[in-house]
């Protein structure tokens, strides 16, 4: 994913998105 991406997902930064999206998309 790219950041943008991550971010659109609803997270706080990329770093913890990039970590936790593919372990639940929290």
């Amino acid at each position: 994913l790219t950041y943008d991406e991550i971010q659109s997902k609803g997270g706080s930064t990329g770093y913890d998105n990039a970590v936790a999206l593919p372990a639940g998309g929290r």
